[in-house]
């Protein structure tokens, strides 16, 4: 899972397990008897994973990055450090039961180069193309963008509302991970009447060779 940490397949596997189960980096380094570091790492390495399976599954993910959509580009064994990683608006799409998370940009800045905050009276200064709502992450507000049926709409409050109380746990969490986390809280919320456990298995096995 991660190279050069050098630890047996059961303790992957553990960390892997408590990661399902959602347990802190401290916590799993006080189970497994392995350094919080080592945990940390694995736990990046989990995300990053989460998010490319997110990002495939994602049906807006048909769309050109000039339409309405930054994603993570690969280059070596990371990411690029790109405009993504400092987005803190998502747009949000409802499909058949789940709700997918993708970051914005903007068609337009102000005059200083720094934007406008989001709000309901300037949403069309944002590319948006088949999305439900939109969120802002340094705020905290969901704006609703166009009509939804009830079903849309209530799995959406409920998505927006588990990803909020997750993030409150990480108290001041790094705008360059913001990306990552709402990742995870998309495949958590999506696979919520799944074994998470084993959906992340499969997910990590199929991602194991790009990463």
């Amino acid at each position: 899972m991660l190279k050069g940490a050098h630890l047996s397949e059961g303790k992957s596997q553990d960390i892997l397990r408590y990661f399902s189960e959602d347990l802190t980096a401290t916590q799993i380094a006080n189970l497994t008897g392995v350094s919080r570091v080592t945990v940390n790492n694995y736990f990046r390495t989990i995300r990053l994973r989460i998010a490319r399976h997110c990002e495939e599954k994602n049906p807006t993910s048909n769309y050109s990055k000039n339409h309405s959509v930054v994603y993570l580009k690969k280059q070596g064994n990371d990411y690029e450090n790109g405009p993504e990683r400092h987005q803190t608006l998502y747009g949000f799409h409802w499909h058949n039961g789940k709700v997918f998370a993708s970051s914005l940009e903007r068609k337009e800045k102000s005059e200083n180069g720094n934007g406008q905050a989001v709000s309901d009276h300037n949403l069309d200064q944002f590319k948006l193309h088949n999305y439900h709502a939109v969120a802002d992450f340094k705020n905290w507000k969901l704006f609703n963008i166009q009509n939804s049926s009830d079903v849309a709409e209530d799995d959406i409050f409920c998505f927006w509302n588990d990803t909020k109380n997750r993030m409150v746990k990480f108290r001041g969490l790094h705008k360059n991970m913001l990306y990552l986390h709402v990742k995870e809280c998309e495949f958590r919320y999506n696979y919520r009447n799944d074994d998470i456990n084993t959906v992340l298995l499969g997910v990590m096995q199929k991602h194991f060779s790009i990463y």
